[in-house]
C-alpha cells in the first residue's frame, strides 16, 4: 500500500471493473466530478517532493478504495448522491491540501515507513502526515500523537519464519481534516495474518484553538449524539427490530455515550462527522458507522461553542 503506482487513481472508463466506476461513467456530471477530483489529485502530485509521492499516492489509492464500499448499490449501480458528496468531500480535502502552498499555513507532507524483510509475506508499514515545520502547540501535538500511533508498529522486531509465514501490521492515512478549529486524520489500521486479521480506523484529532487533544464532551451533549446514532442504526440495513431488541434505546444512549468519549473515533469533514464503533451485532456483522451532518450535529452542541470550521 505504501508503494503504489502513481496513477492508480485514474478514472478508467474504456473498462470500468467496479460498480462505482461504472456509475460514475454512465453519468456525465459524475464523470466531470471525478475527473476535477483526478486533475488536483495529479496536480498536487507533481508538485511534491518525490520522497512524499508514494505515500500521497497510496492515500489516494485508500480513498478510492473506501468509496466502492461507502454507498448503498441499488442494481450494480451506487447511489448518484452518496457518490456526489464522497467526490466532493474529497475534492476540499484535496484543496485544502494544495492550499499549502500559498504559505499562509504550515505544510503538512505525507511520509512512510516500512519494515525490509527477507520474507516476502512479512508487510510491516506505515503511511502519515505531519507538518513539516511545527510552529504552534497544536502542530507540535499533532506530530507527537501521529508519531505515537507510527511507533507502535513492530519496525526493529525480529520475525522468525518458522514460527510465522505471514505478518501484517499496517497503518495507512484515509482522511485528513484541517480548519481553524480543528486538525484532523483518520488511519486504516490492519493487523495480521490475511483475511484473518482484524482491521478498523481510528483518528487523531487535535482542538487546534486551544492546542489539547480533542475532548468530545466539551464540544457535544454525548448522550444526544448517541440518541441520534442509535436511531440511525436501527433505521439502516443492519438494524431494525433485532437490533432494538439487543441495544434498548436507554442502556444504548449510556453504551454509545461513553464510546463516543474517545477521539480516536470521531472523523470530520467538510460535511460533518463519521462516528466509527465496533461491530454491534457480531463480528460477521462488521463494524457501524454512524454519520452525522453539520447542521444535525449542531442541534447537540454544547452552548456557546461553535462547530468547524
Amino acid at each position: 500500500m505504501g508503494l503504489l503506482p502513481y496513477h492508480a487513481s485514474a478514472l478508467d472508463c474504456q473498462s470500468p471493473t467496479r460498480a462505482d466506476l461504472r456509475t460514475i461513467c454512465r453519468d456525465p456530471s459524475l464523470k466531470s466530478l471525478d475527473f476535477e477530483r483526478l486533475a488536483l489529485y495529479e496536480r498536487i502530485l507533481a508538485a511534491l517532493p518525490a520522497v512524499e509521492k508514494p505515500a500521497f499516492a497510496a492515500y489516494e489509492d485508500g480513498w478510492l478504495s473506501a468509496r466502492r464500499s461507502r454507498c448503498p448499490m441499488y442494481d450494480d449501480r451506487v447511489d448518484k448522491t452518496c457518490l456526489r458528496e464522497a467526490i466532493d468531500d474529497h475534492i476540499a480535502e484535496l484543496a485544502a491540501l494544495d492550499g499549502q502552498s500559498s504559505g499562509a499555513t504550515t505544510r503538512l507532507r505525507f511520509r512512510s515507513r516500512r519494515k525490509t524483510d527477507v520474507n516476502p509475506n512479512v508487510d510491516i508499514h506505515a503511511t502519515y502526515v505531519e507538518f513539516e515545520r511545527a510552529q504552534t502547540p497544536a502542530e507540535r501535538l499533532f506530530n507527537e500523537q501521529v508519531m505515537k500511533l507510527v511507533d507502535r508498529l513492530p519496525f526493529s522486531q525480529s520475525i522468525d519464519p518458522k514460527t510465522t509465514s505471514t505478518w501484517q501490521d499496517t497503518i495507512d492515512v484515509r482522511s485528513i481534516y484541517r480548519s481553524p478549529r480543528l486538525i484532523g486524520v483518520k488511519f486504516a489500521e490492519w493487523v495480521c495474518c490475511g483475511a484473518y486479521g482484524s482491521g478498523g480506523f481510528y483518528s487523531v484529532n487535535i482542538d487546534a484553538a486551544n492546542g489539547t487533544v480533542l475532548v468530545p464532551e466539551r464540544w457535544f451533549h454525548l448522550d444526544e449524539v448517541a440518541a441520534a446514532c442509535w436511531y440511525q442504526f436501527v433505521d439502516g440495513n443492519k438494524g431494525g427490530e433485532a437490533f432494538r431488541h439487543l441495544y434498548p434505546l436507554r442502556e444504548a444512549i449510556e453504551r454509545f455515550s461513553e464510546n463516543l468519549r474517545r477521539p480516536s473515533i470521531w472523523s470530520f469533514s467538510q460535511r460533518g462527522v463519521e462516528l466509527q464503533f465496533s461491530a454491534l451485532m457480531g463480528y460477521a456483522s462488521g463494524p457501524y458507522t454512524c454519520q452525522l451532518g453539520y447542521s444535525e450535529l449542531a442541534k447537540s452542541t454544547v452552548a456557546g461553542f461553535r462547530l468547524p470550521p
